[in-house]
């Protein structure tokens, strides 16, 4: 009886945990119905994701919110989902204020989630639920961002942290525990390239921090190795034996000044290519080399060769940058034969279309990189740049939103400020805007280089604004700063004889 008894509570808690959808300890899903939930998972999620973006664009945000926080339970790493629902937050955190009684409110609201979340430290999974919960009333609070950072981290969810302190990076671009954070997730995934520029920048910030600096040189030393195929070795001189390999492979890592010393270091590569002909890595040094004495075909053929051995993404940026180097050499030569002779009209549409053909690969080149790589901002100042350049009213709106995320990285703040107004000055609704952002790019530029030629550019772009505003007087003093610096810089002198 009392062995019956036992059976009969295993199997009501048995079936009490698979009600609540709690796996029993020691029951596993076979291989293939694992790979398939996760399958089923995806598609499912990108279904939801339509779904909450249907929402969020309605302005529905507290059901887009709930949809989002669904689809990251199961699928943690859906990058889209994690942006938007952190855009979802802040629309809700900036209609109560955006402010400090905004901020206010949402540490009261969050009291129990925060606390939740500094008690749960031997369970991720919970720390992860209390932190969203805390972000729903204030999306932008640091400590919460980082410590949800690092509960996605235990569960190898890199993809997910990284999203959250790029986000929280956004916020405060120059705050180094952040820098230091990613620099230490991208480290564990391996990234060592992308952990060493976060270390570059904090170490910037922070130039005196030793162990900065120190962490920085280990993070570089194994980005090194690992890019050259030595990451299992424990030393340089223990993987390369021969003496004579060691002093080349030095040789090529150092800067090639002449024409004679790239030819000697492509003989070099080839000799070395009769030892290990399947090293990717070679492939890739000799396309370079090859590139720089312009052997475009060369260079191209030890690229494609190198994605054969070992397809990248690095790899593929080679071979994209090449073919965008080719399209700029056609359009160049195109646009001197129609300079040269500018009454021919088959001319003229031969350097037209040669332009369009390499923004439209540019394009789509970059859209491609930034997809693959969201929090990449290099990629999106650069996409917003060749937005801009093909000028559409679509390209100038992509190219704002480009820019207005790029702006939050010191390295190109400068630049993104600068072009912000050069977009918001094509609409006349917004050319206050772009006034005020050119302001701000002329405060960081004269903070360094007040007689620079971007300085310039700047003050010839306010005069330019403010003259097709109308305000002729505001124009003629923009201009009048332009003429002290250089009376030859483009037409000033013409605008200040003409406007006076």
């Amino acid at each position: 009886m009392g062995g019956g008894r036992v059976d009969t509570w295993r199997v009501a808690l048995l079936l009490f945990l698979l009600w609540l959808n709690v796996p029993a300890r020691g029951i596993r899903s076979a291989p293939s119905q694992s790979h398939r939930y996760r399958v089923e998972c995806a598609m499912e999620a990108d279904l939801m994701f339509v779904r909450g973006r249907e929402a969020a664009d309605a302005g529905n945000y507290d059901y887009a919110i709930a949809i989002f926080r669904d689809i990251l339970r199961q699928s943690p790493d859906h990058v889209k989902s994690r942006i938007a629902l952190r855009g979802c937050e802040l629309e809700k955190f900036r209609e109560r204020g955006g402010g400090f009684k905004a901020a206010f409110i949402g540490l009261l609201k969050g009291i129990g989630p925060y606390l939740r979340l500094l008690i749960s430290t031997k369970s991720p999974e919970k720390q992860i639920e209390a932190a969203e919960q805390f972000l729903m009333n204030y999306p932008t609070f640091r400590p919460v961002l980082l410590r949800l950072a690092k509960a996605l981290s235990k569960l190898r969810h890199y993809e997910a942290a990284i999203n959250t302190l790029e986000f929280a990076r956004q916020q405060s671009p120059e705050n180094v525990s952040i820098l230091v954070q990613l620099g230490e997730t991208y480290a564990e995934k391996e990234d060592y390239r992308k952990a060493a520029r976060c270390y570059e920048e904090a170490v910037r910030l922070r130039p005196r921090d030793r162990f900065l600096a120190e962490r920085l040189k280990d993070l570089n030393a194994i980005a090194h190795l690992k890019s050259t195929g030595l990451e299992e070795s424990k030393s340089y001189r223990e993987q390369i034996r021969d003496e004579k390999k060691a002093i080349a492979l030095e040789e090529e890592e150092r800067l090639l000044h002449t024409t004679e010393e790239v030819a000697a270091a492509i003989a070099r590569l080839q000799a070395r290519l009769k030892e290990e002909p399947d090293n990717a890595n070679i492939f890739i040094r000799l396309g370079d080399l090859y590139l720089r004495k312009e052997q475009y075909d060369f260079a191209r053929a030890c690229y494609e060769k190198a994605h054969a051995l070992n397809p990248t993404f690095v790899t593929e940026e080679k071979l994209s940058d090449l073919e965008i180097r080719l399209l700029t050499i056609a359009e160049e030569k195109a646009i001197a034969a129609a300079r040269a002779t500018p009454d021919n009209a088959d001319l003229q549409a031969q350097a037209r279309e040669a332009t369009r053909r390499r923004l439209d690969f540019a394009i789509r080149t970059y859209e491609d990189r930034a997809a693959k790589h969201p929090t990449e901002i290099p990629l999106r100042h650069q996409l917003g740049m060749y937005y801009f350049e093909r000028g559409t009213a679509e390209d100038i709106a992509k190219a704002i939103t480009c820019f207005q995320r790029a702006v939050v990285d010191p390295r190109f703040r400068e630049n993104a400020r600068f072009m912000l107004g050069r977009c918001f000055a094509r609409d006349e609704r917004t050319r206050d805007m772009a006034i005020n952002q050119l302001e701000q790019a002329l405060k960081l530029v004269l903070e360094r280089a007040p007689l620079s030629d971007r300085a310039k550019e700047i003050q010839y772009n306010l005069a330019q604004v403010y003259e097709a505003m109308g305000d002729k007087s505001k124009a003629l003093a923009w201009y009048k700063k332009v003429f002290e610096i250089d009376a030859a810089y483009r037409d000033v002198s013409r605008k200040v004889a003409q406007l006076a």
